[in-house]
């Protein structure tokens, strides 16, 4: 990688500036120095479950609002839902995929703290 290439990012899209990111997001090993973390070789697999449908409209604040209308507006690209133990709901948007690489910033701690 050259400084050129980490410009690129920072000048063009710069973090927390309101341009949408989600397509560095899934490069970011290509646009600023990365080490590889190898992945568990026992990894934890949840199995599948009964699958949901997302509701269509939630209500927040006494307002009832449109659910996709909210994943757009918050440039959502992955939602993971757990039941007992069990994916339910499993869905990508913009360029995410099960497979893609994705920076998870907060994301992980998050996770990780629901699961203590």
């Amino acid at each position: 990688m050259t400084t050129q290439d980490t410009n690129v990012f920072t000048e063009d899209a710069p973090m927390f500036s309101g341009v949408p990111q989600h397509a560095q997001f899934a490069r970011m090993q290509h646009l600023m120095p990365c080490l590889l973390m190898e992945p568990s070789p026992h990894p934890m697999v949840f199995p599948d479950g009964d699958r949901i449908a997302l509701p269509t409209t939630y209500t927040f604040e006494g307002d009832v609002r449109n659910t996709h209308a909210l994943l757009g507006a918050t440039y959502t690209s992955a939602l993971l839902v757990l039941k007992e133990g069990r994916v339910c709901f499993e869905d990508y948007w913009l360029t995410g995929g099960r497979t893609t690489q994705w920076i998870s910033m907060s994301v992980a701690k998050s996770v990780v703290s629901a699961l203590v």
